[in-house]
């Protein structure tokens, strides 16, 4: 409810207590969501590098636990820090690997998602023009599931 009324500060202090809840009890499954959502949390603060952190973590544990649906949601995050720090190439590759791996699952972006995330691909669009987007989009919808993860946790290169 916090972070629906955008009280970043009420909403960071509980993700982390729900964060460090779970790491103490060891609950696998849990931890990646609070991470993700502690990094959505401080993204809309302007931490970027935590957020990246964040989200990172998030991704990786996804990926162990082979939670597809969280590894979209986590490539948008990090295509949502690439929007913010001028890494549009990437935030376009990744959001365009994402939008794919959706698709396949049958799982659209949460309806209160939306708004944001067409908000952030329209920078991306309006930074690169619309054919360099289409090509990095592209790319990134070409790009396995694999792939992508291993390119999202890679340090960006087009900042």
């Amino acid at each position: 409810m916090a972070r629906g009324r955008e009280d970043w500060e009420t909403a960071q202090a509980l993700f982390e207590e729900s964060l460090a809840l779970f790491r103490e009890i060891g609950n696998r499954l849990d931890i990646p969501v609070s991470l993700y959502d502690l990094g959505s949390v401080v993204l809309n603060r302007g931490e970027y590098e935590a957020a990246r952190a964040l989200f990172e973590e998030s991704l990786a544990m996804c990926r162990e636990l082979g939670n597809k649906r969280r590894m979209a949601a986590n490539l948008e995050g990090l295509a949502a820090v690439g929007v913010v720090q001028g890494q549009s190439e990437r935030a376009a590759r990744l959001f365009g690997t994402a939008a794919v791996v959706r698709e396949a699952m049958g799982a659209p972006l949460p309806p209160a998602e939306r708004a944001e995330h067409d908000r952030s691909v329209a920078v991306v669009r309006g930074a690169l023009g619309e054919g360099a987007f289409a090509a990095a989009w592209a790319e990134g919808r070409a790009m396995t599931l694999e792939q992508a993860v291993t390119y999202a946790l890679e340090e960006p290169a087009d900042a």
